[in-house]
Parts: C-alpha cells; structure tokens; sequence
C-alpha cells in the first residue's frame, strides 16, 4: 500500500462525504445510497489515514510456485447467489475461470457455490447451450461437468456445489450428486453432503456476523466427523475499515483452531466478482489429482484436500490472498439492491427445498 496515495485519498473520501451530508439534508438521494455513501465515506478516510500512519506492516501471504499445480478454486459466487453481482454471469465466470484457472498442459477446477441453492449447475447445459459456441460440454453428470475451450483446448472441472447459507452457519457442499435440502443446522447441512459422497467444508467459521458457525459448533462438527475440512484463509476477510475494522483476524482465529485440532486446511476465494476467482486457491500437486474418471477425479481431491494440514502443508498446498480493497468496494456498490435477499429469486428458479 503506497502512503503517497494517503492524502488524495483522504480528500476523496471527505468529497464523498459530502454528497453523503448534501443528498441527507436534502433527500435527493435514495436512503439505500445514502447509507451506502456514509459506509464508503468513512473507509476511503480511514484507509487514506491507514496509508499516511501505518506504511504497509503486514507480512505478505506466504506464496508457493504454481508451476505444477492444480488451480482449485472452491468457494464461488455467480449472480444466482444472493450478496453477488451482475458481473458474475456465467459466460463472464467461465472466461475468468479458464484465464486464471487453466492452462495447455492441465485443467482447472471450479465449484461454484451459489448460496443456498445449486440452480446453475442442475440447468448448466441448458444454459451452456444458450451461450455463443466457445465451449463445448465434453461430460456432465450429477457431480461433474467438464467444459472445454475451443479455441485453446484447455479444460475447467466445475463441480456440483452450494453453500448453504443459514444463520447458524455456512457449509460449504462440494461434489454433491443430487439437489440438497437446506437445513438450518449446519450440523444437519454438513451431514447430507457427507450422505452424498460430497466434500463439507466450514466455510468462514469464525466470522461469525458473516455466517460463519463459530467454535463451540465447529467443535461438535468435528466430533461428529461431518467437515473435512476448514476454510482458514478466506479472501473476502480484510481489513474492512482501516484501523477500525480488520477482518483478517477472523482467517487467523481459523488457522490457530486448525493447528490445535489437525483438521485440514484450505484457502478460498469466496468471490462475488469473477476478477476474485483465483485469488486465494487450493493448489496440491498435479500428481495428486487423477483426472482419468470421474470417480478417481473426487476420490483423489478428497484424498489431496485431507492432506492440507496447518501449518506445514497447508502452505505447502494453498495460495492466499486477499480481495483488494477497492475492488471489494466496487462490489459492495454494485451488489444487486445493495445486497437484499431476493425471495422472488428463488421462488422463480424453484430450486429450494427448506426444511425446518
């Protein structure tokens, strides 16, 4: 973070504060916008503070070569979650996807973990069919679809995947082979992964206000053998208002459980903007992951994804970063209706089966 940019940046912010001030007094301005333009104010102020009084301190994310690695990205957002943006269609994701995630000699995978429904991966061929003929679907099922580019001839592994995004806890559900019922337990969310032969994640756990379970439910998980693992490093967990609100404390509050318990670790992007896909990824060696079948593809991620334990491995295993502050406020402001849920959304898709 460069501190000759602290002061511009301080101006920017009292700019927009007020237009904050100006559309309050005047109610010119819808009070969505309003409550919006009084959040962004005070960040762009505290992180030009943040550049002027503390010069970038923080110690980079350790990094490893992906030269011979497998690019896994396993927690994503299209526009069919809630909190997403318009950005994230599917033709913008798959051309994101293919960019960071692929290459000639090996492909890349992707679950997208649409919140609390999996509507894109059970009408993906009917919506891949609807796009312009760049990609062909050379294998669909339940649990997997392969797409490849034509033009370059690389290869993106999607699988079926979801977030279930209740209150008590989010659960990441990945390789699932059916359309999931949503819980509100995470208990009982993770457990139906598990029954379907799926990967169950704790997504965010210590982030609490954002959904994630917290400790005391982690630990029954745990004891129960419903997770295989923990999502220690999400990306989207930054320092949200400068030398106010730092949420990479959440990711660290992760990590430390990961290390006192020995369940495996993973980093994950967690991105509503396709710019976000490969931002932090799951990245085990290209021997470790048997592309031959599709039951040998999920068998051997499993396997990799159980080897990812913190500290040693995981970061042997996992490349962190973090969302970038401007593009995550770009986001926030661009959220469809700043972030309401949308109960027309999935009454219309008729993809939900809640259960009490």
């Amino acid at each position: 973070m460069n501190h000759s940019y602290g002061l511009p940046t301080i101006l920017s912010g009292i700019g927009l504060s007020a237009v904050y001030a100006a559309g309050k007094a005047t109610h010119a301005i819808p009070q969505e916008i309003i409550d919006l333009l009084g959040f962004s104010s005070l960040s762009i102020v505290s992180l030009g503070l943040d550049m002027l009084l503390f010069p970038e301190q923080a110690k980079k994310p350790k990094q490893i070569d992906l030269a011979d690695r497998i690019k896994i990205s396993l927690h994503n957002h299209s526009e069919f979650s809630d909190y997403s943006t318009n950005y994230s269609k599917i033709h913008v994701l798959l051309r994101e996807a293919f960019k960071q995630l692929t290459d000639a000699e090996k492909p890349g995978v992707l679950a997208i973990t649409d919140t609390s429904n999996d509507f894109l991966y059970r009408n993906f061929q009917k919506i891949l069919s609807e796009l312009p003929g760049r990609y062909a679907l050379d294998h669909y099922s339940d649990r997997l679809a392969i797409v490849r580019d034509r033009k370059t001839g690389n290869h993106l592994y999607l699988l079926h995947a979801i977030e279930f995004h209740e209150p008590k806890g989010h659960i990441l559900g990945i390789g699932i082979n059916q359309q999931p019922k949503i819980y509100s337990s995470p208990t009982d969310n993770a457990k139906q992964v598990k029954e379907m032969g799926g990967i169950a994640i704790a997504a965010h756990p210590f982030a609490v206000a954002f959904g994630g379970c917290g400790k005391q439910k982690l630990d029954e998980l745990l004891e129960k053998e419903l997770i295989d693992a923990v999502e220690v490093h999400n990306s989207q967990c930054i320092r949200l208002v400068p030398c106010l609100i730092d949420a990479r404390e959440y990711n660290k509050l992760a990590k430390q459980y990961a290390s006192e318990t020995g369940i495996p670790a993973i980093a994950a992007s967690d991105s509503r903007h396709p710019k976000d896909i490969a931002t932090s990824l799951f990245c085990p060696e290209q021997t470790e992951i048997n592309f031959s079948n599709e039951e040998k593809f999920i068998t051997s991620l499993k396997k990799a994804i159980s080897k990812s334990r913190f500290p040693e491995k995981y970061y042997e295993m996992n490349k962190e970063g973090y969302c970038s502050w401007l593009l995550f406020l770009r986001t926030l402001i661009i959220l469809n209706q700043f972030g309401r849920r949308f109960p027309w959304r999935k009454k219309s898709k008729g993809e939900l089966i809640q259960v009490p």
